[in-house]
């Protein structure tokens, strides 16, 4: 049986409390707007990725991160999977969706788990939600410490794109309008996104619409993203420090993915 609880990290925070708030109104739309990404697909070339590196003999996983569970959803029957997400909604619809997975709500700045896990995932740029490279010191020193000797790290970064030197640029422009939409009969939503840069951030204001058969008005509300374009080269060397032998491998899903076997 699922379970759904809290532990470790300082849920009381005030960054912690708004980035809670963030999905709190869209978690129930969250599928229908990416409906279109394939995570079966992402998820094979994930597990090549696994057994082509992992050096442990255990299958304990934990997915920083997870969401609704949509990369569980195609993990659970091969690994003992965990699944951690710092969104008390996004939880509720991931446990109703996937069954024999462990749910745990919790921040990965300061996530303190039982036992430790043979492979940790953080995908779709969840790394990034750090922010600052402070935060993702204390994100990475996380991992390390709940990774098994011979374990494997694959985190992607935020959409991005890479010169030669491993340099990131935002793969959203700065000042360009973006817009992402869901169409069916009865359920029409509409998120609109105009990017900004701030430091080594980029920081967006995504205005959604969403009408429903039934309703008398359309609904309308802003969410504020803000995720760390952080240096790749920069980031190894903070895995590197906490025991993570990394790499970037940009021939996998996204712009690339971030491959660590922890070796002290």
């Amino acid at each position: 049986m699922p379970i759904l609880r809290k532990c470790g990290g300082n849920i009381t925070d005030k960054t912690l409390k708004e980035e809670q708030m963030l999905y709190r109104r869209f978690a129930r739309y969250y599928d229908y707007v990416y409906a279109w990404k394939n995570y079966e697909n992402e998820i094979g070339v994930i597990k090549q990725l696994i057994y082509k590196y992992k050096k442990t003999g255990g299958n304990n996983l934990l997915e920083v991160g997870c969401g609704t569970g949509n990369y569980l959803k195609y993990l659970y029957k091969d690994f003992l999977c965990t699944g951690l997400d710092i969104s008390p909604e996004m939880l509720r619809i991931a446990k109703k969706k996937v069954r024999g997975v462990r749910f745990v709500l919790d921040d990965m700045t300061n996530m303190k788990l039982e036992g430790k896990f043979d492979i940790i995932l953080s995908l779709w740029g969840v790394i990034s939600y750090a922010k600052t490279y402070a935060n993702l010191e204390k994100t990475i020193q996380n991992f390390s410490k709940h990774l098994e000797v011979g374990g494997i790290l694959i985190a992607d970064p935020w959409y991005v794109t890479l010169d030669n030197k491993n340099k990131t640029q935002p793969y959203y422009k700065e000042g360009m309008p973006y817009m992402t939409t869901y169409n069916s009969v009865d359920l029409k939503i509409c998120r609109m996104r105009i990017p900004k840069r701030s430091h080594n951030r980029q920081v967006m204001d995504i205005h959604t619409l969403v009408g429903n058969r039934g309703w008398s008005e359309v609904k309308y509300f802003i969410d504020r993203y803000e995720v760390g374009l952080f240096n790749i080269d920069r980031v190894i060397q903070i895995m590197k420090h906490e025991g993570i032998k990394a790499w970037f491998k940009r021939d996998t899903i996204g712009n690339g993915t971030y491959v660590g076997v922890k070796v002290s």
